[in-house]
This record gives C-alpha cells, sequence and structure tokens, in this order.
C-alpha cells in the first residue's frame, strides 16, 4: 500500500491526494490499515483511522502522552522508518491498541501506512497466558 501512497502523492494534487487517504476507502484503506500523513509542521494532513486528527499535531497522541506527529516526521528523517507506538482507540471503547507503521519522506511532507501490531498483542497475550507480566505489567 506504501507505494500506492507515495505514487498518489507524486501524482499531484496534494490536497486531493490527503483527502483519498482520509476517506478511508480503498485502496487507502483495509480494515485496521490505513493511512497516516505529516507535513513540514508537524500536522496531521491525513490519517484514515481516525480522521478527526486531521489539522492537528495536538491531538494525536500515544498512552504515554507523546504527540505523534513529531514522532513519526523523526521516524522518517533518513527517508524510510518503522514506528511501534501504542494508542488508545477512541472508536472501541478506548480499547489499548499496539500499532506499526512504516513511513517515508514525499517531499516535505511524511506519509505511512499504519496497522496494528499483531506480534506486540502476541506477546502479551502469550505472557499473560504463562503467568509473566505483560508490557502492560499484568
Amino acid at each position: 500500500m506504501l507505494s500506492k501512497v507515495v505514487a498518489r502523492v507524486k501524482a499531484g494534487d496534494r490536497a486531493q491526494a490527503f483527502f483519498d487517504f482520509t476517506a478511508r476507502r480503498p485502496p487507502f484503506f483495509d480494515g485496521d490499515t490505513y493511512v497516516v500523513c505529516v507535513d513540514s509542521q508537524a500536522v496531521v494532513v491525513a490519517h484514515g483511522g481516525f480522521p478527526t486528527y486531521v489539522g492537528s499535531g495536538s491531538f494525536f497522541k500515544d498512552v504515554d502522552g507523546r504527540l505523534m506527529a513529531p514522532v513519526i516526521r523523526e521516524a522518517a528523517a533518513k527517508g524510510d522508518g518503522t514506528l511501534r507506538y501504542t494508542m488508545q482507540d477512541e472508536e472501541t471503547n478506548n480499547a489499548v491498541e499496539h500499532k506499526i507503521g512504516i513511513f517515508t519522506r514525499i517531499g516535505d511532507d511524511v506519509c505511512g501506512v499504519v496497522t496494528r501490531d499483531r506480534n506486540a498483542q502476541n506477546a502479551q497475550a502469550a505472557a499473560r497466558i504463562d503467568g509473566s507480566p505483560g508490557r502492560d505489567g499484568n
């Protein structure tokens, strides 16, 4: 999906590309997998998971309270980067979800594809089953 995101932004009409990414429709949205883009000012310009984050750099935070827009920009500071983080999903009664995103720089913007980090969730579940503490201490 990331190659489609890059091609769409490079095809022109940046604003329309970001609108398309936020619209929650294929080919830029597939269930738990969606596009996130941050501009050079660390403002979210596209978010297929939580469209309400678009236009702000201050709403999109992980469970530790880190502003994610600058963290995303840093992840792709050298071109491409992978980022793992944990969010409280406002659409599912604040359930904690582990996320993984692959981000790339496209001009002054950073865009990436984000999905659930099933490996982190599986590790937590296994830790609970065998009695050792999970990442959240439970």
